[in-house]
């Protein structure tokens, strides 16, 4: 009697294990049956390459410390492997097929899950067509309850930075927040890009009902401002129509070393040194930043909560136009260097 894991057998008969309950076939090991899984080519092939590797050499196959052990205890014993049989006593069928497999192709396959090509910050990646045309940029900043906006003009000229602050946003109906945002759409400057920096929720199934719904009432509202910019450009007669971007969440606060475990600390000096020196920190290679002192007078009127509103914007366009500036003159460079060359 043979006691297995499920059912208590009684006995053999003709090729069929016999139970009270049920009868199952059994196929009958062999060891002059062919294998289906080779050829007999293929069969020689792998029995040469284990007889003649050395302990080392089968680091480049698929095959288990333990396994490995076990397949030279038994090739040393006999004196290598004469039929592909006597490899099975070694290790199970499904670890001997990947081995194997490993032989034919030569070596096991490496898998690796980085690519080598980094990975770029801006959604979608900025063409190389795009970059040449790409002169003024629009950051925009969709705040749960307010807009902030900064538009970068041909050799950093700051023309606007402003923000607009909406009261009762959650208790509005659908019709007055489209007239709202319409109005505000209106006042926005036109730009050949407009960037934004993309959202930090990975799963919206996880957020509080309080705080999914105002990430629903953003997206309302920045689906509303790309659509109004889109169409005032086509009203305008614009040959080309603004291209959007995002920045991938907290780029631009990483970009300007502003990152402190989950939080983001203040970009006060950054902005100060900005306003009163036109140079940027973190980013040397861009031009000097000028902003109009109506606009510098206007930010300081503000309290420091909105103000930090308004830094998120500035850096985001900034770190949006070091991505466009920096490799067109990279490349400017370059080809001049070749012609002088």
């Amino acid at each position: 009697m043979w006691l297995t894991k499920n059912v208590l057998f009684k006995g053999v008969v003709n090729g069929c294990i016999i139970n009270k309950l049920r009868f199952c076939p059994v196929r009958r090991y062999s060891p002059h049956r062919p294998s289906s899984t080779f050829s007999e080519e293929e069969e020689t092939v792998i029995i040469d390459t284990i007889n003649k590797c050395e302990a080392g050499d089968f680091a480049r196959f698929d095959i288990k410390e333990g396994q490995l052990r076990r397949l030279l205890a038994q090739r040393n014993k006999n004196g290598g492997f004469r039929d592909f049989n006597d490899i099975l006593m070694t290790q199970d069928i499904p670890s001997l097929v990947k081995f194997c497999k490993s032989i034919l192709r030569g070596g096991k396959v490496i898998r690796n899950s980085k690519s080598n090509t980094p990975k770029s910050i801006v959604i979608p990646p900025i063409a190389d067509a795009n970059r040449s045309v790409i002169k003024t940029v629009l950051g925009l900043h969709v705040w749960s309850d307010s807009v902030s906006w900064a538009l970068l003009e041909p050799e950093g000229q700051i023309t606007q930075w402003d923000h607009e602050k909406f009261d009762n946003l959650y208790k509005i109906n659908v019709v007055s927040l489209v007239d709202l945002i319409a109005d505000l759409t209106l006042r926005l400057p036109c730009a050949d890009a407009c960037v934004m920096e993309a959202d930090r929720y990975t799963s919206l199934a996880k957020l509080k009902p309080t705080v999914y719904h105002m990430h629903l009432l953003r997206q309302q509202i920045i689906a509303m401002i790309m659509s109004g910019i889109r169409m005032k450009k086509s009203i305008a007669g614009k040959s080309l129509s603004t291209t959007f971007y995002l920045m991938q969440a907290r780029s631009p606060a990483k970009i300007f070393n502003l990152n402190l475990g989950n939080e983001t600390v203040s970009a006060g000096s950054l902005i100060q040194k900005i306003i009163k020196d036109h140079q940027v920190m973190y980013l040397p290679h861009l031009p000097p930043v000028v902003i109009n002192p109506g606009i510098v007078e206007r930010y300081n009127s503000y309290d420091a909560a909105l103000r930090e509103q308004m830094h998120s914007v500035l850096l985001l366009t900034l770190a949006f136009y070091n991505q466009i500036y920096v490799k067109s003159n990279i490349k400017d460079e370059l080809t001049s260097t070749e012609l002088v060359i």
